[in-house]
């Protein structure tokens, strides 16, 4: 199976939006690879009746429903709608209340309407192993992803890949990055956490981690 239309141009285009305020100039490093692929295993059924619920935050939150998804986010964030692109199904959050140009940001962007991975065994090792080979080949991320770190994690019953890295900006200015890749819905599901280490809170990768875990396909 060839993973071009799931982890497709949605990956560039969440990265640069969530460092829209770092440069006006920023100039996207998107490239082609033809030939990538992932060969997938079918999963077997299982019961589900006994999965561990994810942890309640220790932070308020609201839920904010969309045209195709609805999740909880922190009372403290709202949508920033400056950002967000409705004609690409992106919705982007940021604190309420900041005042900066370059806020910390969680991001999260329906890249097709259609999958085709709903049959597909997340939990096998093998395939998260060339899942994450084929992530960092793809030429859709920066160059600090090849050293980032790859983890893979079950949130309520859904298997989400996720890389982590340091980024450069610019002049001296820097920012954690984090790609999550909610496995196995009926839509391609992108969501990108990024830490200006500003002091916001709740932390960036906890608000992603509990967007996951509240997803639900309306």
């Amino acid at each position: 199976m060839n993973l071009k239309s799931f982890i497709s141009l949605a990956i560039s285009l969440g990265l640069t939006l969530s460092c829209t305020g770092c440069s006006n100039t920023q100039k996207s490093t998107v490239k082609n690879n033809n030939n990538s692929s992932v060969s997938f295993t079918t999963k077997e059924n299982k019961d589900d009746s006994t999965k561990e619920a994810y942890p309640k935050p220790d932070w308020e939150t609201q839920i904010y429903e969309g045209k195709y998804l609805k999740y909880k986010i922190p009372k403290n964030w709202s949508k920033n709608e400056a950002h967000s692109i409705e004609k690409m199904n992106l919705d982007f959050f940021t604190p309420t209340d900041t005042t900066s140009n370059m806020p910390s940001n969680v991001n999260i962007q329906i890249s097709s309407l259609q999958s085709n991975s709903k049959n597909i065994d997340y939990s096998d090792e093998k395939i998260k192993e060339d899942f994450h080979k084929f992530l960092l080949s793809s030429g859709q991320l920066p160059e600090e992803a090849q050293s980032g770190k790859y983890f893979t994690e079950e949130i309520n019953g859904i298997w989400v890949y996720y890389l982590t890295f340091d980024r450069k900006i610019q002049d001296g200015l820097s920012a954690k990055q984090t790609i999550y890749l909610p496995m196995g819905l009926d839509y391609s599901i992108i969501i990108w956490a990024t830490d200006f280490n500003d002091g916001s809170t709740p932390k960036v990768d906890d608000i992603a981690k509990y967007i996951c875990a509240t997803l639900e396909i309306i």
